[in-house]
């Protein structure tokens, strides 16, 4: 099924989201990632974890889950391809597909699939994917580290972050994003076994590729990341790259093999 949603992309949202981060960017022209501020699905009915109940796999085949409620919702991962520069505030349409899921031992994994298109041709200007994980796991740090001990070990630190839980709620609020694991604290302890609230995907994604872009010194076109493990506030993080300037990663600032995100250039 198809799910056109319309919006802009807002120069004041992403200088709000600039100005809450203390970053030092020029706001002149939208980068991959600030569309995540906009397209949001917000006229549609929420599940009992406030995310979007159009999303859940129960509601894309009856078949694949018993009891949605009993699931947490995960942001796994995804990937960006920019085909054309966007304007600010521009009217563009966002034509979102579900492609696929897939079941694991655990739950499911949702592909989902978002194309930008210029409202008045049609012109393709971003292609974007996103991994959504459902599971009835409980939640737990995963030792997985996807890099080698030696890229790890010989890593260019390029900046130490931490995401506190008033920015978190302001990203929340931002970016439309009415998930209940970001701003519901008792909710994520009594319903989801969080110690606490957890930082939003898209705020990860979007704070690390803005300080990629400042550090490399140009916008990025074609990336791919990944969601490792969830972050609670004001944990110290260590954003990496490798020596190619393609691989960055956010890791523990006391254990630098604990491994939370992960971002990968494409030529």
């Amino acid at each position: 099924m198809e799910h056109v949603f319309r919006d802009t992309v807002s120069k004041l949202r992403v200088t709000q989201f600039s100005s809450i981060n203390k970053l030092t960017r020029a706001v002149l022209s939208p980068g991959i990632t600030d569309q995540l501020l906009s397209f949001s699905p917000i006229q549609y009915p929420l599940s009992r974890d406030g995310y979007f109940a159009y999303l859940h796999p129960c509601e894309v085949d009856k078949t694949l889950l018993k009891n949605k409620d009993s699931y947490r919702r995960l942001w796994a991962g995804g990937s960006m391809e920019l085909y054309s520069p966007m304007q600010f505030d521009k009217d563009y349409s966002c034509v979102e597909t579900i492609k696929r899921t897939r079941r694991t031992s655990t739950g499911v994994f949702l592909t989902l699939e978002r194309n930008i298109l210029d409202r008045l041709n049609q012109f393709p200007l971003l292609k974007e994917t996103r991994l959504l994980a459902y599971t009835n796991s409980k939640p737990t740090i995963s030792d997985v580290n996807p890099l080698s001990h030696l890229e790890v070990e010989e890593g260019q630190l390029i900046d130490t972050i931490e995401f506190n839980e008033e920015n978190i709620i302001k990203y929340s609020i931002l970016s439309s994003n009415p998930h209940r694991v970001h701003w519901d604290k008792k909710y994520c302890v009594d319903m989801e076994g969080y110690k606490n609230m957890i930082v939003p995907g898209p705020y990860i994604l979007q704070l690390t590729a803005n300080i990629i872009e400042s550090y490399i010194g140009c916008k990025l076109t074609n990336i791919k990341y990944r969601n490792i493990n969830f972050i609670y506030p004001n944990t110290q993080l260590n954003l990496h790259c490798n020596h190619t300037l393609k691989t960055f990663w956010l890791s523990n600032k006391g254990n630098p093999e604990l491994i939370y995100f992960t971002l990968n250039i494409n030529d």
